[in-house]
């Protein structure tokens, strides 16, 4: 049995079981085991047309839990090794250069962080995913959310 097998099992035994994400402000929002796995495999679909490797580490930066599970469970679903990380650039930058300048996966609060905090030489290739809705940011390293339908990232210069 895979990590993957254990999300899969919970939905075909119990599909509108619920989980309920607690907010900052105190507010929830409550998504069911479908939900979750219909998100999960929008977010796998966009690593498979990126082309992202089985077996690719690939940091997650999530403000919000129910934007990281999505991130987490495609990762998974996609062959790869998710690598949760805190917004930090400052601490997620080494990380990144040892896993060996991997696709970064980031929600909509923490997209603006990776963009503001490129690394030394290139550039952050991230990927905009999640509930929280809105446009991700522009320009060449980025997916369109993955909350709508999964596509390719423009790869940046340094990747070509």
């Amino acid at each position: 049995m895979t990590l993957l097998d254990v999300l899969l099992d919970a939905v075909r035994e119990a599909p509108g079981q619920t989980v309920v994400h607690v907010r900052g402000d105190g507010s929830e929002l409550t998504v069911t085991l479908s939900e979750l796995l219909d998100d999960a495999l929008r977010v796998d679909c966009g690593f498979r047309e990126a082309g992202v490797a089985r077996g690719t580490c690939v940091p997650l930066f999530a403000d919000r839990s129910e934007d990281f599970q999505p991130m987490f469970w495609g990762a998974v679903a996609a062959g790869l090794v998710p690598v949760p990380l805190a917004p930090d650039t400052r601490r997620a930058l080494p990380v990144w250069e040892h896993l060996g300048r991997p696709p970064v996966v980031v929600d909509a609060a923490t997209a603006s962080l990776v963009a503001a905090s490129p690394p030394r030489s290139g550039s952050w290739p991230s990927t905009p995913c999640g509930r929280g809705g809105g446009s991700p940011p522009p320009g060449p390293t980025t997916w369109r959310s993955c909350s709508s339908r999964p596509a390719a990232p423009a790869r940046p210069k340094a990747w070509r």
